[in-house]
């Protein structure tokens, strides 16, 4: 798609576009693979983060003990699990906190 046109001068030239903003990166963890992920997938699929800019690292640790750990640690953005295991990290001391959702 061609640029834009400059109608100032003598001449039209071509306006050059701004660059597009690097894509943010998130780092997401999950505990395992399932039914509850399937929004996750969706929005892969259909590249619904990629249309809002960000870029999702998305990492199945396994273990909530190892989600935890790293989520407290900074190696990851967010975790994806159930609520009783932040307010056990809470409970050890952790800053993490709960942002939840509900959808009818």
């Amino acid at each position: 798609m061609p640029g834009r046109l400059r109608a100032s001068g003598p001449t039209a030239e071509p306006v050059q576009r701004d660059a597009q903003p690097a894509a943010q990166t998130v780092r997401l963890a999950v505990i395992s693979e399932g039914i509850i992920s399937w929004p996750l997938y969706v929005a892969q699929s259909q590249r619904l983060f990629e249309r809002e800019g960000i870029n999702v690292e998305t990492t199945f640790t396994g273990s909530s003990v190892q989600q935890l750990e790293r989520l407290t640690r900074g190696g990851f953005d967010i975790g994806f699990q159930q609520s009783d295991h932040i307010v056990r990290g809470v409970e050890r001391g952790s800053d993490l906190f709960i942002f939840m959702a509900q959808a009818r």
